[in-house]
């Protein structure tokens, strides 16, 4: 059984030196910083419409006997099952789309067979987040990415953006037979969608088996307990609040040893810090 020891994705919330460090087993594709690492797109003027696809009907391919991918599409946009598999036969992604929107469970596995990142979608939610940043109303408004979007602009459609929800995925998008054709080398991901809005379970793992971060988000961003095992030492407890560190947030070592305590305000900032000695 998985061990749910987890690392942590937002490293932009810490300024902990070696703690921002992994050092822990082999990562079957190499991380970044997600929040630096995306390339931000127009959601406003956007369209999933994809015309290397059929504009109905089933997409797929065979390579070498084996079945590469296979996906519903309707006018032109991946609707409903995909499966995608590496040249070796092992899975690569699967999930389902809705309009070209990732929507539920999404999986990813390695090219030897070891699942590596499972993430929960809402494609309707998707759609309303943008709905109220389009109209931007100075008082009108429900879901706090919207609310960011009012700070910080454009900068806030980072969290809708496949390279956000994927930090070793490329960063640029491409057309989907493209993209699945370069995603079975294994060494960048491609993902099938354009835009994507996280709603429930987030988690990644190492290559042996071990879970490197795990939480869930809420309408986009990362609410309630997370654990994040930033190195082979080393653990974090933490909250999140409407994407921002809140409350305590406690460093332990394997053994269950308090090594460090850090306490956030209401707005994501740090107010003080003690360590414990080791």
């Amino acid at each position: 059984m998985k061990q749910y020891i987890l690392l942590a994705g937002l490293a932009v919330a810490f300024s902990y030196g070696a703690a921002a460090q992994h050092t822990g087993p082999e990562e079957p594709f190499p991380l970044s910083n997600p929040v630096e690492h995306v390339v931000i797109t127009d959601i406003f003027t956007h369209t999933t419409a994809d015309h290397s696809l059929p504009r109905n009907g089933i997409f797929s391919a065979v390579q070498q006997d084996r079945l590469l991918y296979r996906g519903n599409v309707k006018n032109y946009k991946l609707h409903g099952d995909w499966q995608s598999w590496y040249l070796n036969g092992h899975p690569l992604d699967s999930g389902k789309l809705v309009n070209g929107l990732p929507d539920g469970e999404w999986k990813l596995w390695d090219s030897s067979g070891n699942l590596i990142a499972i993430r929960h979608y809402d494609a309707d939610k998707l759609q309303r987040v943008k709905e109220e940043m389009r109209v931007n109303h100075p008082k009108n408004w429900h879901y706090p990415l919207t609310g960011l979007y009012k700070k910080e602009g454009r900068a806030a459609m980072k969290y809708l953006q496949p390279g956000y929800s994927f930090s070793f995925a490329a960063k640029q998008s491409m057309p989907v037979k493209k993209a699945v054709q370069l995603n079975s080398t294994g060494t960048v991901y491609h993902p099938v969608f354009k835009e994507c809005l996280h709603d429930g379970l987030y988690m990644n793992y190492f290559s042996n088996g071990m879970v490197k971060d795990s939480g869930y988000y809420k309408n986009g961003l990362r609410e309630g307990a997370w654990v994040h095992h930033m190195n082979s030492r080393t653990f974090w407890k933490a909250t999140y609040k409407n994407g921002k560190p809140s409350g305590e947030w406690k460093e332990y070592l394997l053994n269950g040893q308090l090594v460090q305590l850090i306490h956030f305000d209401t707005n994501g900032k740090e107010t003080w810090r003690k360590r414990y000695e080791k």
